[in-house]
């Protein structure tokens, strides 16, 4: 009689473990579907995203050819004999001060271009 015990004990054992294995299946499935479901909403996002990161990236360039431009004023000034030699020690600063705002742009274009690769 043991034995008939014994087997049905070890048969509730194997089905247990069937369950468990079937519910490990069933949760490893679902998680699959959740990260391909997040997959697909971050690549619909950064399709939205790349055409204004883009948009923006061409925004920086346009920021720093004026910058650029307006350096070039500023050393005019600054090495123009004619002008006062306040006038040519403030295009001066100001030519710094411009150099640094073009780093910063700069920097705010590399981080765009960044997160849209």
């Amino acid at each position: 009689m043991e034995s008939d015990g014994s087997k049905i004990e070890e048969e509730e054992e194997e089905e247990e473990e069937e369950e468990e294995e079937e519910e490990e299946e069933k949760e490893e499935k679902e998680e699959e579907e959740e990260e391909e479901e997040e997959e697909e909403e971050e690549d619909r996002f950064n399709k939205i995203l790349s055409p204004k990161h883009e948009e923006l990236i061409a925004e920086k360039d346009k920021d720093i050819e004026e910058v650029r431009q307006s350096i070039q004023d500023g050393e005019t000034i600054a090495c123009d004999r004619s002008k006062t030699t306040a006038s040519r020690e403030r295009a001066r600063e100001k030519v710094t001060e411009k150099r640094q705002q073009i780093n910063s742009i700069e920097h705010e274009r590399k981080e765009l271009e960044r997160e849209l690769h």
